[in-house]
């Protein structure tokens, strides 16, 4: 039987979690993140490939731009704000949520690098 050798193929994996933080703003600006019924907003987008900060093209949005579909958005305004709406640039990223998520690493006993990138 043929046996994998982890450490001579670099094998390196890691663990994605999606949980909404408990932190009263978004990630990325001031806005509440409050659930509503009310989407008096539309707007519309359409994926645009773009290097990462480590200057490659993400493979599934290559693929996925090449679809040239049109995404319609619905939002509120007591929620939703330029930066969601890619009219601004994202502010900094929420130093509250970073520490929560620094908290939880440490309590996996997870390695944690020292630079953060962001999609």
């Amino acid at each position: 039987m043929f046996e994998i050798q982890i450490d001579k193929i670099g094998l390196r994996v890691g663990l994605e979690i999606h949980q909404q933080l408990a932190i009263g703003t978004k990630l990325f600006c001031k806005c509440l993140p409050t659930e509503s019924e009310e989407y008096s907003i539309k707007f519309t987008r359409k994926l645009r490939v773009a290097r990462s900060e480590l200057g490659e093209f993400d493979p599934s949005a290559v693929f996925e731009s090449g679809k040239e579909k049109t995404i319609v958005y619905h939002g509120n305004p007591k929620n939703s704000c330029l930066v969601e709406q890619d009219d601004e640039p994202p502010h900094d990223l929420s130093s509250e949520a970073k520490d929560v998520v620094l908290v939880i690493a440490s309590a996996l006993k997870s390695n944690i690098f020292n630079e953060i990138y962001v999609m």
